[in-house]
């Protein structure tokens, strides 16, 4: 009986016998494949980023109605710099990119069988300019950690948490709660353009919460300074339902709400949630400075001038070939 599953060019099986003169002979590998217990894992991930730093949050799930589970993380912040590289393989990783921009990330989990699965999506990073305002400087992820977790966790600071942080930090765990209410295995919000109005919940929240700020859409620069992503929309001192709309003329747009609190002690937690309207164009486009991907354009346009140039070449070695041939 097998414990576990084969591996992906099978078992080699091969027969050994013995007769009564003491001879031996030995069969030639027989290939042979055995199925596993376990469907496979699915990998999925949401983020929060805050400036250039990215929180990635791990929302994969292993088939547990038979004993398995997730044992390794393969994290990709960059597939098209590096298309098969591992840059963590930390659960829930945090990442600080070099600059602006839209950043394609791939998760790949494996369980205790062996059975791999791969999430991919795009992750959009707007750095904070020196000299703008920044009130999210020094926000801590809200939390999604299971209350039976292990997991260490760790401050705004980098610094593992202490017990009462640790306290207060599931306190704020899936800060973001809402009608309709948000996906936590897509970080998502599907809204009918019907009916566009967006509630916050907060009742949840310890009841000393200081504050309440919400950027409403992170992609849109709401107080022209010239960042999008620093806005303060709303700034509550209570703990009521808060109601947003978000019009037809905005539902065709990327749109990224961020919802942060003041705990009681001064510390900042902060999270971030996709809106998205069914049916609508959402391949608009998020239009940063050229300076921010200087290489990438560079490389475009090398590629354009190959496209251009490329066919001039040929056609003239073709030529040159021609006339070689005439006698």
């Amino acid at each position: 009986t097998y414990t576990r599953k084969s591996p992906n060019d099978g078992f080699a099986v091969r027969l050994r016998v013995l007769d009564d003169k003491g001879s031996t002979a030995v069969s030639q590998p027989v290939r042979i494949f055995v199925d596993g217990r376990l469907d496979p894992p699915r990998a999925a991930f949401t983020e929060v980023s805050n400036d250039r730093t990215v929180q990635f949050r791990d929302r994969s799930t292993a088939d547990t109605e038979n004993g398995g589970e997730i044992v390794a993380y393969k994290w990709n912040f960059d597939t098209a710099l590096n298309p098969t590289g591992v840059d963590s393989t930390d659960r829930n990783p945090t990442h600080t990119y070099p600059r602006s921009g839209v950043y394609n990330v791939s998760l790949t989990v494996t369980d205790d069988e062996g059975n791999e699965n791969t999430a991919r999506r795009q992750v959009v990073v707007q750095a904070i300019e020196a000299g703008k305002t920044n009130p999210f400087a020094n926000a801590t992820v809200s939390g999604s950690v299971d209350e039976e977790s292990n997991e260490e966790l760790v401050s705004a600071e980098g610094e593992p948490m202490t017990p009462p942080q640790v306290e207060q930090y599931r306190a704020y765990q899936n800060l973001i709660r809402s009608v309709p209410a948000r996906n936590l295995d897509t970080g998502r919000i599907t809204m009918s353009p019907s009916s566009p109005t967006l509630q916050l919940r907060f009742d949840h929240l310890p009841r000393d919460t200081k504050k309440i700020f919400i950027d409403q859409n992170i992609y849109f620069d709401s107080d022209g300074d010239g960042v999008r992503n620093n806005d303060v929309d709303i700034e509550r001192f209570d703990l009521g339902p808060i109601n947003i709309q978000y019009p037809a003329s905005q539902q065709s747009r990327p749109i990224r709400i961020l919802v942060a609190v003041e705990a009681a002690d001064g510390q900042i937690y902060m999270d971030q949630a996709d809106i998205v309207f069914p049916g609508l164009n959402f391949q608009a486009s998020i239009n940063f400075r050229p300076t921010d991907n200087i290489p990438a354009l560079t490389y475009l346009i090398f590629l354009i001038l190959i496209l251009i140039i490329g066919p001039y070449f040929l056609t003239k070695k073709d030529d040159k070939h021609k006339k070689k041939l005439k006698f």
